[in-house]
């Protein structure tokens, strides 16, 4: 049954043309419905501001009335429309809730998280896979930092442009692993309404089944609270943690090592509110739990920086002047991250508003709130592969921290 108050989801929305007809397109970015659907262009706008929930199928009527002078729409065709919408599961509706509760019960049930782009992303083969990983590494390994390595933060961008600079901060990471234990810090781009998505599965990959290390997550469910498996179904289709266990199970092979998958939302509430995230009850708990409970566990931030370009909403393809503005304010945003300064790594992001929508701020605001206090880091790689046909571009870096031996991951004050 439609709810009487209908409200889409968060679905990916673009121009198209079907027939030579201007229409709207929408997408599930999260994969729990591999549908399309297509609004008319004079209509879709408007539908995407009124199924909000705050709406009835009789207040749309209305409003639609209104705007066309007059026009009257039957009742019956919204209807209809609102109903294809809510089949194909993009309305939060309780067919969509059912769906999603089906999905999370498959994806628990499973033996491991099976790859999601594999044959895509990456090859699927095993020597094929090898083969492409290798290929990353041809320009020589970063160098090699004292001190114990104790955080690393690569791309988790389309493989082909990040997984070069990805290598600079992995090479030689069989030596370097500080415990058994990574905690991958991934982008979780669908999450919805928590800050943090944990799992215990097993991800398979071509070279092999990486770990998850289920004795630490039953410590941190059992310390911070076991919301911090709701969205476990994040999980299921997000790439970043896929691309950061295939990385690890190359870089890593021959070494035995397990991984704690988490994934991170969205920061963006506290560029608005000036709070600190570690004054946030959930974060901070789960900050502190991490910290005492992950030992020697080194930190892998599985992160982007910059999107811009029209792909990204700009009006514009992006200029050569615009591409060394966007260099030098990642560059200072790098710098606090070298330092490990958690707080004016937030605040330079205030006081840009987050322009230049940096993807990976909550991974990496994370990784910094946790190291060890003697931390030191070093930018060890930055690119802007550019997208020419459409002047995009996705910024990357590969970062290194070190610190003396045993020194322990620490929490901020809260």
């Amino acid at each position: 049954m439609i709810p009487e108050k209908p409200k889409l989801r968060a679905l990916s929305v673009f121009p198209y043309r079907v027939e030579g007809r201007p229409v709207l397109c929408l997408k599930d970015p999260e994969g729990i419905t591999d549908q399309v659907a297509t609004i008319p262009l004079d209509l879709g706008p408007f539908l995407l501001e009124m199924l909000d929930g705050n709406h009835t199928l009789r207040d749309i009527q209305a409003e639609l009335v209104r705007r066309s002078g007059g026009r009257l729409i039957p009742l019956d065709d919204i209807e209809h429309l609102v109903g294809q919408l809510d089949e194909a599961l993009f309305l939060d509706s309780p067919r969509f809730s059912a769906r999603v509760a089906e999905l999370l019960a498959e994806y628990r049930a499973a033996p491991v998280r099976r790859p999601a782009l594999a044959g895509s992303a990456y090859p699927a083969d095993p020597a094929e896979a090898r083969s492409f990983l290798d290929g990353f590494y041809a320009g020589g390994e970063g160098p090699r930092e004292e001190g114990t390595l104790r955080a690393l933060a690569v791309p988790h961008l389309d493989l082909s442009f990040g997984g070069p600079v990805a290598a600079r901060a992995l090479g030689g990471l069989a030596d370097r692993l500080p415990g058994e234990t990574v905690v991958v810090l991934g982008v979780g781009h669908q999450l919805g309404r928590l800050p943090y998505a944990l799992t215990g599965k097993d991800f398979e990959t071509p070279l092999g089944t990486v770990r998850a290390d289920r004795d630490l997550l039953d410590r941190v469910v059992d310390k911070a609270g076991s919301w911090v498996l709701e969205e476990e179904l994040a999980h299921r289709a997000e790439h970043s943690v896929e691309f950061a266990a295939l990385l690890l199970a190359h870089a890593l092979e021959g070494r035995s090592f397990r991984i704690l998958p988490v994934l991170c939302g969205s920061f963006h509430g506290f560029l608005e509110s000036r709070e600190s995230p570690a004054e946030d009850p959930l974060i901070g708990a789960f900050l502190e739990t991490l910290a005492e409970e992950a030992g020697d566990a080194l930190l892998y931030a599985s992160v982007d920086l910059a999107h811009l370009g029209p792909h990204y909403g700009d009006p514009r393809p992006l200029a050569p002047a615009r591409l060394r503005e966007i260099e030098r304010a990642d560059r200072e945003l790098l710098a606090l991250a070298e330092a490990g300064d958690a707080e004016g790594f937030l605040a330079h992001q205030r006081a840009c508003r987050d322009e230049r929508r940096v993807c990976g701020m909550s991974a990496l605001y994370t990784l910094l709130s946790l190291l060890p206090e003697d931390a030191e880091g070093r930018l060890l790689a930055y690119e802007q592969p550019v997208f020419p046909a459409e002047g995009n571009t996705v910024t990357i870096a590969a970062m290194t921290w070190t610190a003396a031996p045993d020194r322990p991951l620490t929490p901020p004050a809260r």
